[in-house]
């Protein structure tokens, strides 16, 4: 019986075939592929990221191309692999993927039909909502080639204010994390933050992949005699893949956003990399307190490493986060206009605010 019903889902997957090929002419998906890179060879032109105003109106039109080739192409691989779990399942005779089959044929359907409409009605269809959704970087170019482990700076710029806790740095460094925006990444740079962080968690709004990372890279250094340390966010990945990443990118640290063990800190530095680490966890060369991240210990304490304070630091809590004395304030949130759309505007008042202490 099950052979009958994967044969029926079969075919009708098969039928949507053409629509999908339909669908993808109706939403300019093959323009917009044009179109993204030739915007991309013009992000790799020399000086590009110099002009901020073009480089910004640039990176708002790659990002809403990708987000818009992003999400058809998301469509049709949902469309392959359950076609693939259908002819599986149907040749091995196995009923229990077929409630699988048949709800992921439903939910496609579904969203071929939304998609048909939003085309009919919208010359556009993602418009301006999908840079909300999608978080791919923009820019791009070449990077600069992987370094060694390098030693914390201990020697602060600035006296030590009033306020900081015993022991407290002289002068706390800035990280601005979640950077998926190369205009944006060219001005932290510009403005003086010491650090500059990409996030690789997949599920995360502001995740971005290591081409899109590398491209960004590229920019800051193209613009910048003297850039910010490059810092890469991992949480599920493992250590070959946070090396890869990091080697592909040309990130100095990477900064393991989980509970990681005294093996995964070991292999990371014999591999000359220096290591942040999540409070609860093997203590790495730094270790961060996330306020906002329930695996680690947001208790904030000194000790034999580089203090990194995050989760929720503003404009509007910058003195008491500088009294808990860190080496390192890691900012990112509060530098969005929406959930995962960094603002200029927004960066240059925390970095004005930031300046100041």
């Amino acid at each position: 019986m099950a052979v009958i019903e994967y044969d029926e889902y079969k075919q009708k997957l098969q039928a949507l075939e053409p629509t999908l090929g339909e669908l993808e002419k109706a939403l300019g998906i093959p323009k917009a592929r044009e179109e993204l890179a030739e915007l991309q060879k013009e992000t790799e032109q020399e000086g590009f990221w110099n002009d901020l105003e073009r480089s910004q109106q640039v990176s708002r039109q790659v990002k809403r191309l990708e987000n818009k080739i992003k999400k058809h192409d998301k469509l049709v691989s949902e469309w392959e692999d359950t076609l693939t779990l259908c002819e599986m399942a149907q040749e091995e005779d196995d009923p229990s993927q077929l409630e699988d089959v048949i709800s992921g044929y439903e939910t496609l359907e579904k969203e071929i039909s939304e998609r048909r409409l939003a085309a009919l009605l919208s010359g556009e269809y993602d418009g301006n909502n999908a840079i909300l959704t999608f978080h791919a970087g923009a820019g791009g170019g070449r990077f600069a080639p992987c370094g060694r482990l390098r030693r914390r700076l201990r020697a602060r710029e600035a006296p030590r204010r009033g306020g900081f806790a015993e022991g407290a740095p002289a002068a706390v460094k800035l990280k601005v994390c979640g950077v998926n925006d190369a205009a944006f990444a060219v001005e932290a740079a510009r403005l003086g933050a010491d650090y500059l962080g990409f996030i690789f968690a997949p599920s995360s709004p502001r995740a971005v992949t290591p081409e899109a990372a590398r491209r960004i890279v590229r920019a800051v250094q193209e613009a910048v005699p003297a850039p910010p340390r490059l810092v890469g966010v991992f949480v599920d990945q493992t250590v070959a893949e946070i090396l890869s990443v990091l080697r592909t990118v040309g990130l100095d640290i990477a900064q393991l956003h989980r509970r990681a063990t005294a093996a995964d800190v070991a292999a990371l530095r014999t591999a000359g990399r220096e290591v942040w680490t999540l409070a609860g966890g093997a203590p790495g060369d730094g270790v961060l307190f996330d306020s906002s991240h329930g695996d680690g210990e947001t208790a904030f304490r000194r000790g034999a490493y580089t203090a990194i304070l995050a989760g929720g630091v503003s404009t509007a809590n910058l003195a008491e986060a500088y009294a808990r004395g860190p080496d390192i304030l890691d900012v990112s949130g509060s530098l969005e206009s929406a959930r995962g759309v960094k603002s200029i505007s927004l960066l240059r008042s925390f970095i004005a605010a930031w300046r100041k202490r």
